[in-house]
């Protein structure tokens, strides 16, 4: 999905906070994922990014995110993976050009699927795969980079994400913090 270039900046930290934070500032993530879904949706279903409809709409989804986040842990855990993972499935066919011919929403449907079952099945994890997949593809669209070094930087990012994600799961385990769930 191209997005406009006012966007750009706000998706690469948007990424960032993702990649770097996702499980640490899980309310933030599930409404980061809340949000992107909303984008995604309006942008497909209604033809545009342009303008501030498709904005205020993701900031609602976002905000829906968050609430739920911050109210029913498990609604918030379904809600984040459902969107967190379409997202991913759909910008992985967009960068890698691979199942071209399956129609968006299916993508984004069985993305979602997917991404809502792991959430709820290992919550910290998930969270940490999701929020780093999504974060490093994010970023990775956003570079313009193509082939093998859009791969490279991909690969890059998520490892990196995911070695100080789990590195603080760790931490937290020691000191007996867990997320609500």
């Amino acid at each position: 999905m191209v997005f406009p270039d006012k966007l750009t900046a706000l998706l690469v930290v948007i990424g960032v906070i993702l990649l770097f934070l996702g499980r640490k500032a899980y309310l933030i993530s599930i409404g980061i994922l809340g949000f992107l879904g909303g984008l995604y949706v309006f942008a497909t279903y209604l033809g545009t990014v342009h303008d501030w409809r498709s904005i205020l709409f993701a900031l609602v989804t976002g905000t829906i995110g968050s609430l739920l986040a911050y109210a029913l842990h498990k609604a918030a855990w379904i809600f984040g993976g459902f969107c967190g993972g379409g997202v991913l499935l759909y910008y992985l066919r967009d960068s890698t050009g691979l199942m071209g011919s399956t129609p968006p929403a299916l993508l984004f449907l069985v993305g979602g699927i997917a991404g809502a079952i792991l959430l709820v099945l290992i919550l910290d994890q998930a969270l940490i795969l999701i929020s780093c997949l999504t974060g490093a593809a994010l970023i990775t669209y956003q570079s313009g980079l193509h082939g093998t070094e859009a791969l490279l930087l991909f690969a890059g990012l998520f490892a990196c994400g995911f070695l100080i994600q789990a590195r603080s799961l760790r931490g937290d385990g020691q000191q007996g913090q867990k997320l609500p769930g």
